[in-house]
């Protein structure tokens, strides 16, 4: 009788054991949506939103990537390093055509993924991440950044678009602006200028009601306050032609680094959301567990 408590005690610490390990793995598992809310799409500057999204995560085995697109304008291929420095798409090792495409990272190393679809990866549609091993030590956290410059626009700079606003509407699109970042608009001196204004005047493109116009460049200016943000440029037609900028700021305590900061056409989250460390059910295992495996290891001892 005996006997046959103590294997019943070592089979039930074994399974708790198990049950611990599981939970430990739910605990530690990410879910990240590639590009936040850019999604996976042709990047409006080549394939620098990709590679900025990328550094500011941490990869794990068992992390899960999830690529939002729309269905039937793009796909999903995961590719070797020599397919991916070259766009050769013709024999990827796996490729997904249904949003949202959901990749487990299950091993180590270098994983690089890109699109099938005619010159999307030549366009910058192409993303590789570093997965590390998983362990029982904590998931590494990236450093919190400091205060950033953010040249406007890019090598473009600060003048009347040659796409219309779309233009600065896309370098926007992939940035996350914090409280104590700065805008560096760069221009040829008497050509431009840099109006602040108001969001009805922005929409409006009037600048008689300017809160602040700045001529000299480069121009920096501090982003003191969250919220929205507006720009454009007191010269004739300059706002009706797209020379304008709107930002959202966040604070600078508020969320990690990211690679995109206002909303686009289609919502990514929408599609699935993040799910975050330390669910309800893995906090229950995690809180309950180390108590229970006391209890029978008293048992397994008593018996």
């Amino acid at each position: 009788m005996a006997r046959n408590m103590k294997m019943t005690t070592i089979t039930a610490a074994i399974l708790a054991l198990s049950l611990f390990s599981f939970a430990q793995t739910i605990s530690s598992q990410q879910v990240l949506v590639v590009g936040d809310r850019l999604g996976w799409t042709i990047p409006p500057a080549g394939p620098a939103p990709y590679d900025a999204w990328a550094a500011s995560h941490i990869f794990v085995a068992g992390d899960i990537l999830v690529f939002n697109f729309k269905n039937g304008d793009q796909d999903v291929a995961r590719v070797t390093r020599e397919e991916f420095l070259t766009c050769n798409t013709t024999n990827p090792m796996e490729v997904k055509k249904t949003n949202p495409a959901n990749f487990t990272l299950n091993s180590k190393g270098d994983w690089y993924f890109t699109s099938t679809l005619d010159r999307h990866c030549e366009l910058g549609q192409k993303l590789a991440v570093h997965v590390l091993a998983s362990g029982p030590s904590p998931r590494p956290q990236p450093k919190p950044r400091g205060p950033r410059n953010f040249t406007v626009g890019g090598p473009l700079g600060w003048i009347v678009p040659p796409a219309g606003e779309i233009v600065y509407i896309s370098w926007a699109r992939t940035k996350t602006f914090r409280v104590g970042d700065a805008l560096v608009f760069w221009f040829i001196n008497g050509t431009q200028d840099v109006a602040e204004v108001k969001k009805e005047d922005y929409e409006k493109c009037e600048t008689n009601k300017s809160m602040a116009v700045y001529s000299s460049s480069p121009v920096r200016i501090v982003l003191n306050t969250t919220g929205e943000h507006f720009y454009t440029s007191t010269y004739h037609d300059h706002c009706a032609l797209g020379q304008k900028l709107a930002i959202n700021v966040t604070s600078n305590t508020s969320s990690s680094p990211s690679s995109s900061s206002s909303e686009s056409a289609f919502s990514p989250e929408a599609a699935m959301p993040p799910s975050t460390p330390g669910s309800s059910a893995s906090r229950v295992l995690s809180a309950y567990m180390p108590p229970f495996l006391a209890f029978i290891a008293m048992a397994f001892f008593y018996y």
